[in-house]
């Protein structure tokens, strides 16, 4: 047998321990050459706490796996210490930092400094839980966008003052926060308040707002 074929008994093998397979890497780096081996690896051994083969894979010079859109993101699903590793080109891929954010939530804390209103809006409509109670994981700037404002009300997330002042006199905002939580409609301006047409269109949400 081949050095890279014995290399590989050891990775499939489900006996073997984190430090063998990272002993296979070290011997035969090649291992690290065929896509779905290198993913193997990363989704049955890198949720390990001493990081074994995860340094294991750094030391054996593959650094293409950083610039990599799906090992890494297999990676990050993994252990999240790899948002350190992630390319700089990667770090401006707006497209694989919403695929990131959409299916690791875990990871929006990390990602929130470079997300733009889209990419929070659909996060926020795809993992409403997530958000609720902790509006300070979404950066203050981005509170000013009405459809950011409008997708927090949906998801039950409440009025927020400190925030929100600006859009009293958004009618769309305000009938979102009233479907959501009756009391809400106190924070319409009174401008608003003395539109008839709104007022009736606030009371075929709910009539305890009188």
């Amino acid at each position: 047998k081949s050095m890279f074929q014995v290399a590989l008994e050891v990775v499939n093998n489900p006996n073997s321990t984190d430090e063998i397979v990272a002993e296979a890497i070290e011997t035969c780096s090649d291992l690290l050459s065929n896509r779905k081996v290198l993913k193997h690896i990363i989704l049955k051994h890198f949720f390990v706490g001493k990081g074994t083969v995860y340094r294991a894979v750094f030391r054996s010079g593959n650094s293409d796996i950083r610039n990599d859109k799906e090992m890494m993101l297999a990676a990050l699903s993994r252990c999240n210490v790899w948002r350190l590793h992630v390319s700089d080109e990667l770090k401006e891929d707006r497209d694989f930092l919403l695929q990131v954010a959409e299916e690791i939530p875990g990871l929006f804390r990390d990602l929130a400094l470079v997300w733009d209103s889209e990419m929070v809006i659909r996060v926020m409509q795809k993992h409403p839980g997530f958000f609720i109670g902790d509006d300070e994981i979404i950066r203050p700037d981005l509170w000013e966008d009405e459809g950011v404002v409008k997708a927090w009300l949906e998801i039950g997330g409440g009025w927020l003052c400190q925030y929100f002042e600006d859009f009293e006199d958004y009618e769309e905002v305000i009938l979102v926060a009233t479907t959501h939580k009756w009391q809400d409609f106190k924070y319409a301006s009174h401008e608003l308040r003395k539109d008839k047409a709104f007022v009736l269109k606030a009371l075929s949400i709910d009539t305890r707002i009188l």
